[in-house]
């Protein structure tokens, strides 16, 4: 069957189960399965490969159809169905990347090879996966980015930056306190009924005298309480909001960042989802409904995005957009290596302002030279040739991995081929002399603000370099961020980091995940890469589970127990891949398909 009739037909069939469900009962399961996911494993709570971006598709697509006249059951049963779908959906548009049967016929040249195995992982990364910052990252990016053109937003939206940030820590707050008080009142309620059983039994009382009794008992009260409660559970008071905001201040706010439920065109997982621009339902007069805070955020950076991209301020924007990502990267290196180094900013070759670089760190006999590019990353297109084309031409881009390295490069070769080196500021003033026999390592660092997937982890796919240079590292600054954190929480000395970017460089090549953190988390977990080294494997899927180290250590500093599983879950489109790949002359070590994700 045609791939594209076979995602038409399922999108079809998703959409007439939906569209007969109430909107308040999907909505609260599938909030319901983002809170418990907040600390659990939500590929096993949700049944989905990548849950949050298929969950935030269903809502999209529920939310684009009118509110229905009769209503069906939303029961595990019709879930269940909705989660076959939704999988099934994914799935095929993983198809799109392997050859139909005329292709087959003809034979598979090495373009069309290099073209999937780059596409297929960049393409399936970027429309499954949503932010996966930490709220006080995102938080701190929208202040440094964003806050300073206050007014200037204000101007074109109606609403300040300060004013959207005080809104969502209302948000936040209202959707925390029906939680909290929940829990309150159900750990009273249990204790009441406890004591009031017990009293009963000793007294020797019958069940109708019992049920009698328990009526006029504080336990009743509670129960009411606590009923009402469960029903503000996910609610934002529009009333409050109105009356902490005003009433023109919050109808604007509710007009940008929340949606009816109503027909609207919305159908494909790779479109603009509605419920992620505006991922709060407007319920009726008096509520909103809020999922998960978290979304709320990641909405309101891609509008003050979106909002000082189109307007007159874009360029100045920029600068203090790029500015603000090298100051932070500093901040962030400051923090492992602390007063033993030496960091310099906007660093030049010689006395004309000429050959910049962004950020310079010296520690010992080790240089980190560090280019930052805070370049959004484009949205791939469906067809994985025309994909190809803009992916390379983005990558070797002003804003790209491949000319961070070669200015990185410019600099680690002028260092290396004279005795002595003066590096210059703005003004031309000497503020630095290196002396190469100081040197032992250079290692090139490329930051990018946002997150590149799989051609960013692994640079053997797009990156061109002399044959005797070693790969750089690339990673994005959230991930950077949250790295170095770690180091710094579990007390490991800036060597151990330096051994990380030595390690990477030496494996590069045999990594092929879409997350960093996922190596790093391998390398945390395992103190090292030698069980990896000593495979006979040539590369390496980790699963996303590697990862967990890092969401423990944050819920661990925030006192969050944190559970972990043994497994991860594993969706089809990837098992395809990856013999799709085994076929063409990969090797990713033995035993199952499982033991290939984790490099075992």
């Amino acid at each position: 069957m045609d791939v594209y009739k076979r995602l038409e037909e399922k999108i079809n069939e998703l959409i007439e189960r939906v569209k007969q469900l109430d909107t308040e009962d999907v909505l609260g399961y599938i909030g319901a399965m983002l809170f418990a996911g907040k600390t659990g494993n939500l590929f096993e709570l949700t049944g989905l490969s990548s849950p949050i971006k298929q969950l935030l598709y269903l809502g999209g697509l529920l939310l684009s159809t009118p509110e229905p006249q009769t209503k069906i059951e939303f029961n595990e049963k019709r879930y269940n169905e909705l989660t076959t779908l939704l999988e099934e959906i994914a799935n095929t548009y993983s198809l799109l990347f392997f050859p139909d049967e005329e292709e087959m016929k003809q034979g598979l040249s090495e373009q069309w090879k290099k073209s999937r195995e780059v596409t297929m992982p960049v393409f399936l990364h970027y429309f499954n996966t949503v932010s996966l910052s930490y709220e006080e990252q995102q938080l701190l990016r929208i202040e440094k980015w964003f806050l300073p053109f206050n007014e200037q937003v204000e101007q074109e939206v109606g609403v300040s930056v300060q004013d959207i940030l005080e809104w969502y820590s209302f948000v936040k707050e209202s959707f925390k306190k029906p939680f909290e008080n929940t829990k309150v009142l159900n750990d009273q309620y249990q204790k009441e009924i406890i004591n009031f059983f017990e009293t009963a039994s000793k007294e020797g009382l019958g069940f109708e005298e019992t049920m009698q009794k328990i009526k006029k008992t504080k336990a009743t009260n509670l129960a009411l309480q606590l009923v009402e409660n469960v029903s503000l559970l996910f609610h934002i008071s529009i009333d409050d909001m109105k009356q902490r905001f005003g009433e023109e201040k919050s109808n604007r706010l509710i007009e940008i960042f929340s949606i009816k439920r109503e027909q609207r065109d919305f159908r494909y997982y790779t479109e603009k989802n509605p419920f992620e621009i505006a991922p709060l339902w407007r319920k009726s007069p008096n509520y909103l409904m809020c999922l998960e805070p978290k979304l709320l955020l990641n909405a309101i950076y891609d509008f003050l995005y979106s909002v000082m991209e189109s307007s007159q301020y874009k360029n100045s924007w920029y600068k203090r957009r790029d500015i603000e990502t090298e100051n932070q990267t500093v901040e962030i290196i400051r923090g492992l290596f602390g007063n033993q180094a030496e960091y310099f900013t906007s660093v030049f070759e010689n006395d004309k302002s000429q050959n910049e670089h962004d950020v310079l760190v010296i520690y010992k006999d080790t240089i980190l030279i560090v280019e930052v590019k805070a370049s959004k990353f484009k949205e791939p297109f469906r067809d994985p040739d025309k994909a190809y084309v803009r992916i390379k031409r983005d990558f070797r881009s002003d804003g790209g991995i491949q000319k961070a390295f070669e200015q990185g490069l410019n600099l680690k070769k002028l260092l290396l081929s004279n005795d002595s080196t003066n590096l210059y500021n703005q003004k031309g003033e000497v503020i630095k002399t290196i002396y190469k026999e100081d040197i032992k390592n250079v290692f090139i660092i490329c930051l990018t603000a946002e997150d590149t997937g799989i051609v960013g982890t692994n640079l053997s796919l797009l990156l061109e370099k002399p044959e005797d240079e070693p790969f750089p590292w690339a990673c994005n600054l959230y991930d950077f961020s949250t790295l170095i954190d770690a180091f710094i929480y579990k007390k490991l000395s800036p060597e151990k980091f330096i051994e990380y970017l030595s390690s990477r460089q030496r494996l590069h090549e045999r990594f092929l995940s879409t997350d960093e953190l996922e190596i790093a988390g391998f390398y945390l977990r395992y103190g090292s890469f030698q069980q990896l080294e000593k495979s006979s494997a040539t590369h390496y899927f980790l699963t996303p589970d590697m990862s967990d180290i890092f969401d423990e250590i944050y819920f661990e500093k925030n006192g969050v127990e944190f559970e972990t599983d043994a497994y991860c879950q594993h969706d089809e489109f990837l098992d395809k891949f990856i013999d799709f790949l085994e076929a063409n002359g990969w090797h990713f070590g033995g035993g199952t398909k499982a033991d290939r994700y984790r490099g075992e």
